[in-house]
């Protein structure tokens, strides 16, 4: 059996199947890195489902919750489609929090416009309620960008390594760490980046998660 990460494979376990289970994250192509631009407005960028289980309802309150004075220069961008019209629900909220020109909609983005949307940001949040993998932080850290991540998400690696945060996603504290964000310098979250960036070369290009499959084939015929 597959899995795309050790929290997956214990999920496997524990609903009764105990078969050799072979831990091979879910990949993704480097880009070439374009420049950090030294830029006013910040962007704080979800990519995903928009979608109850994403806990973007917590993620819009905590925002709102970080202090006028740090946030002032910060937007939050949600990229993807709505699913079952929960994004009306979530403009409710923004509207009664007074975040009207803070948080945008993007719709969805694909192939270069998603791409784009990456090398725009300034830091990625998915601070889902689950997550078996969480591709975007793959993408974000590829893009050489920090991230925020759940620790409902299987991204502790983050924090270990020193290119985000794992945290949270009660709305308390997932605000304390967005502002410990937005405090850093541009040259602070570049450096974050940088680091996982070569998270993502040393454990996530295809080139990588194949070598992980070719070896589960072998230790499961041997």
């Amino acid at each position: 059996l597959h899995a795309t990460s050790e929290q997956e494979a214990e999920w496997i376990k524990n609903i009764g199947f105990m078969q050799s289970i072979t831990v091979a994250p879910l990949g993704t192509r480097l880009p070439l890195l374009k420049p950090w631009a030294t830029k006013r407005e910040k962007v704080l960028l979800f990519v995903g489902r928009i979608y109850p289980v994403k806990a973007l309802d917590r993620l819009i309150k905590a925002f709102a919750d970080v202090p006028l004075e740090v946030r002032r220069d910060w937007r939050l961008r949600l990229v993807g489609p709505d699913q079952a019209g929960h994004k009306s629900s979530l403009e409710f909220i923004v509207q009664s929090l007074g975040l009207g020109g803070c948080v945008e909609f993007a719709g969805p983005r694909f192939g270069e416009e998603l791409n784009a949307e990456y090398d725009s940001c300034d830091c990625l949040a998915l601070v889902s309620h689950t997550e078996n993998f969480g591709a975007t932080v793959v993408d974000a850290m590829a893009h050489g960008k920090p991230v925020i991540a759940s620790d409902k998400t299987p991204w502790r690696e983050v924090v270990d390594r020193g290119c985000g945060w794992w945290v949270s996603n009660e709305p308390t504290k997932l605000s304390a760490v967005l502002c410990e964000m937005m405090v850093l310098s541009d040259g602070a979250r570049r450096q974050m980046g940088e680091i996982g960036r070569r998270v993502v070369e040393e454990k996530f290009t295809w080139d990588a998660v194949v070598e992980a499959m070719v070896k589960g084939y072998a230790e499961a015929i041997t």
